[in-house]
């Protein structure tokens, strides 16, 4: 009951502390209300005072309040790329469920005998950082997580499934920085780079490799006693009995043409997001009455809090906080290539822990490209593409993996914002570190 009183207790401290701020603070009264707006929202988020729905639609109201938000505003931040992706895939992984398809994938998994917690750690981690590297983590995330809580229950597994899933997390965010097509940053950066695809793959491979090797031994370390448990599998072999019908065959094959499409994009120019609505479309035609309980499975809450926090990070663009971030390192290393690689890793990594990283790409990558062309060191873009996938692991909203994982847990097993923040946080300066040497030594 304490944080009822804490909570509105520093939302007042915050509103009080806007008037002396304003009259001494560098930055415009605009920036400096958004700043505390979202240091207000961080704050409900961490200590779960509200819904998260309902907080972050809160601020969103207060800046529109405010004025830094018009309604035009909200609708030209809010990527209806991503969102539509999420729903779509949302919608096909429901419908696979609902077919018994994922029951059955768990079973397969479960015959290859694994014998120790970490044998199956490891299996789904590698499957998951190989996939995120070609396919949108999304989807990737989407399509393991329900999967892999399958696998733990089925194995009366219990609360071992948090950081197995958190492990996928992680090698979700650095699968995506393995190619130019893993991540919207890699993407926004790959015209700048003018490198062949194999080149790119060539220059950020090693280090990804083995941050996410030292990530894997990291996870094992910390969590030593669950990865250590054997796995023994009770349950009765009659579950291995999967019911076959056309439902699950169509569904299988919307998925298969989904994901071929999704590969396919350079050549179809049909964007991902689009691909899977064509998918779920598809199988809300023919699902007929299966449909209504499948769309109620649908993560509605999560879609509206992701869409409220791209909103969130558009309107820091907007007043010019990622922009005046950028100055700052321009400015502050004076062209020494080892300041600017360990500034650029610390905090390109943590601005994107706190916002989504693809504004802040967006500003950045002219910048970065700049710097390159200043002080010849190349190695900056590599840094600076690490990071901002970096920073993804080290809150429940720094990118959608985290989050779509944190929500799960949350709701499975009633993990905290800060319990999953403080093994993100952890997790984060450990890589990060991990970054910066490598580049340095």
């Amino acid at each position: 009951m304490r944080r009822h009183y804490i909570v509105p207790a520093i939302l007042l401290l915050l509103t009080l502390i806007y008037f002396p701020l304003r009259d001494y603070s560098v930055l415009e009264p605009k920036q400096l209300q958004t700043i505390l707006v979202f240091i207000a929202l961080f704050l409900m988020l961490a200590m779960e005072y509200r819904h998260r729905t309902v907080a972050s639609l809160t601020s969103l109201l207060i800046l529109w309040f405010l004025g830094i938000l018009k309604g035009e505003d909200m609708i030209h931040y809010l990527d209806l790329d991503v969102l539509g992706l999420l729903f779509g895939m949302m919608v096909i992984v429901e419908t696979l469920r609902e077919a018994r398809f994922l029951s059955m994938l768990v079973r397969v998994l479960i015959s290859l005998g694994f014998r120790k917690i970490y044998h199956l750690t490891i299996i789904l981690s590698l499957f998951t950082f190989i996939t995120s590297a070609f396919l949108d983590n999304a989807t990737v995330m989407l399509i393991i997580i329900p999967m892999t809580l399958g696998i733990c229950e089925t194995l009366n597994l219990g609360r071992v499934a948090v950081p197995v899933l958190i492990a996928l997390s992680i090698s979700s965010n650095l699968g995506g920085a393995l190619t130019p097509i893993g991540d919207p940053p890699n993407i926004m950066a790959y015209s700048y780079l003018r490198i062949s695809f194999i080149g790119f793959i060539l220059n950020i491979g090693p280090p990804t490799l083995l941050i996410y090797a030292i990530s894997l031994v990291a996870i094992m370390t910390l969590f030593r006693r669950e990865m250590v448990l054997e796995i023994r599998d009770k349950n009765n072999k009659d579950k291995l009995k999967i019911e076959k019908n056309s439902f699950l065959i169509i569904s299988i094959l919307t998925l298969v043409f989904v994901l071929l499409l999704f590969l396919l994009q350079d050549l179809t120019k049909i964007s991902p997001s689009t691909s899977a609505l064509y998918g779920a479309t598809f199988l809300m035609i023919i699902g007929g009455r299966r449909m209504a309980p499948i769309l109620r499975e649908v993560n509605w809450d999560l879609l509206i809090f992701l869409g409220s926090i791209l909103i969130f990070s558009g309107s820091l663009e907007k007043v010019g906080i990622l922009h005046l971030l950028a100055q700052i390192i321009s400015k502050s290393t004076h062209g020494n290539p080892h300041i600017l690689i360990t500034l650029i890793a610390w905090l390109s990594s943590l601005i994107s822990a706190l916002v989504d990283n693809i504004p802040y790409a967006a500003v950045m990558i002219p910048v970065v490209d700049e710097l390159v062309g200043l002080t010849g060191c190349h190695k900056l873009w590599w840094v600076f593409l690490l990071s901002v996938g970096l920073g993804g692991i080290a809150t429940p909203i720094a990118s959608v993996p985290s989050l779509l994982t944190y929500s799960a847990l949350r709701d499975k097993f009633g993990l905290k914002f800060l319990e999953f923040m403080k093994i993100g946080l952890l997790m984060w300066i450990i890589l990060t570190l991990s970054l910066n040497l490598y580049y340095l030594l």
